[in-house]
C-alpha cells in the first residue's frame, strides 16, 4: 500500500486523497478470499483497477462536444499514449464531421 500511495503522490494526486484511496484497497483486500486460480497479486491489481475505475467516474458516458470551446479532459500516466491518442480521437471528429477545423 505505501508503494501505491508513494507511486500517487509522485503523480501529484493529493495526499488526503492518496491516503483515502489506499485505505479503502486495503479493506477490499482485507475482505477477499482469494480464489485458486487468481495469484493474490493479481486479485490486488483488480482491486486497484476496480477503485481507480469509482474514483474517476465509474461509468462509460459518450463524449459530449456541444459547446464552444469543448473541453475533453484526457487522464493517464506518463508514457501511456496521451498524445496519440488526443491525435487519433481529433482525427476522428474531424472526419465524421463532428467538429470543423
Amino acid at each position: 500500500m505505501k508503494e501505491i500511495r508513494r507511486a500517487l503522490v509522485e503523480a501529484d494526486v493529493n495526499y488526503k486523497i492518496a491516503k483515502e484511496f489506499t485505505d479503502t484497497v486495503k479493506d477490499k483486500a482485507l475482505g477477499q478470499e482469494v480464489l485458486t486460480s487468481v495469484s493474490p497479486g493479481q486479485l490486488m491489481v483488480k482491486i486497484v483497477q476496480d477503485e481507480l475505475t469509482a474514483l474517476m467516474g465509474g461509468e462509460q458516458v459518450d463524449i459530449n462536444i456541444k459547446g464552444s470551446p469543448s473541453v475533453v479532459l484526457i487522464a493517464g500516466l506518463q508514457g501511456s499514449g496521451k498524445t496519440t491518442f488526443t491525435g487519433k480521437l481529433a482525427n476522428h471528429l474531424k472526419q465524421t464531421g463532428a467538429v470543423r477545423c
